[in-house]
């Protein structure tokens, strides 16, 4: 009876000044940082991730992916949104495509959303805010609210 999966997270990086905001739908990818995320979020070898986008492919005859991508839209444009209504600084990575195990086997609309670098500064600090983490909150629900107004599940 679920109408709709969001895998909240926080994102890190090796890169100390990489920041903002990107949002997630299961599908395939060939973008080398996508394929590096998906690896640390699903604790394998990126290696192994060519298994999984195999895999994935035959899950695309049955999956939601069109519906996913629009919630992924909508989702990550109410965060950027909300948050640099409120801040300078606030970087739009956008919507990309990956495998994550997270996503696998939801049978509605699914995203994964990365609010936020852990190893940056600036970002670090907002996710250390009870005020920011209800703006991130608020911007989500907001973005659910906008995908279910356009006639989305």
């Amino acid at each position: 009876g679920v109408d709709l999966f969001i895998s909240i997270h926080i994102n890190a990086s090796e890169r100390p000044s990489l920041k903002g905001i990107e949002t997630y739908f299961l599908n395939f990818t060939s973008d080398p940082d996508s394929m590096a995320l998906a690896a640390r979020e699903n604790l394998i070898p990126q290696e192994r991730l060519n298994d999984l986008q195999i895999i994935l492919r035959d899950l695309m005859l049955t999956s939601k992916i069109n519906e996913s991508s629009a919630l992924a839209e909508s989702v990550q444009s109410s965060l950027i949104q909300h948050m640099k209504g409120e801040y300078d600084g606030v970087v739009d990575l956008g919507v990309k495509r990956g495998p994550f195990y997270v996503l696998f086997g939801a049978q509605m609309p699914s995203v994964l959303a990365e609010t936020f670098f852990l190893t940056n500064d600036k970002d670090r600090e907002r996710l250390l805010n009870a005020h920011d983490l209800e703006k991130i909150a608020n911007a989500l629900l907001a973005g659910i609210e906008n995908y279910s107004q356009k006639g989305h599940p």
